[in-house]
């Protein structure tokens, strides 16, 4: 029911400025804080589950996979469940996830974003789950045009293998990305 272009629609154009990326993911980050905030873990962010409306304000689709922490799911259970390219690796091993499982997904989305492409690769299903429990992803200070610093710290942190050494909560990825947002902002001010 929501007018607009998902993520992924606008990443088959090309990578999107940083700008664009750090807007939308500060936006699914309030998003995910308010929904971790009611034991809510989403399970299944991905590109193709954040529409874009025409006036730029990012909305979470799809909670068909939530799940409330420390709780039952809304769905089906005893099977790993969500999209195997945005799993976190705990997900990926079909362990308990809890909030920091959807900021692993949401920085594979930012990764996504400003590079085009996905932070792990595979061929088969258990290629692209030994990538992302194993490997690391290609850096982003690599891409061109470069990334910038603050984004790729933001993803590094996000993208930590131990959920212990990840953002500790949504809220806190979300002031990261505003304060990358807000000194591009100042500095387009003079």
């Amino acid at each position: 029911f929501i007018e607009g272009e998902t993520v992924r629609d606008k990443i088959k154009r090309g990578p999107l400025p940083a700008e664009a990326a750090a807007e939308i993911a500060a936006q699914v980050a309030s998003g995910l804080a308010a929904a971790h905030v009611k034991s809510i873990v989403h399970r299944d962010i991905k590109s193709a589950n954040i529409m874009v409306t025409d006036t730029g304000q990012a909305k979470i689709m799809d909670f068909g996979l939530a799940k409330f922490q420390g709780g039952s799911s809304l769905t089906r259970s005893q099977t790993t469940l969500g999209t195997i390219a945005y799993m976190s690796p705990e997900q990926a091993r079909g362990e308990e996830v809890d909030k920091r499982t959807d900021l692993w997904s949401l920085a594979v989305v930012l990764y996504e974003m400003v590079a085009g492409e996905l932070p792990f690769r595979g061929d088969r299903d258990l290629s692209m789950i030994h990538s992302i429990v194993h490997e690391e992803p290609k850096p982003l200070k690599a891409r061109k045009p470069p990334v910038p610093d603050e984004i790729q710290r933001t993803v590094g942190r996000a993208l930590k293998k131990g959920r212990g050494d990840r953002y500790s909560s949504a809220d806190e990825m979300r002031k990261d990305l505003r304060g990358f947002l807000d000194r591009l902002a100042a500095e387009s001010a003079g």
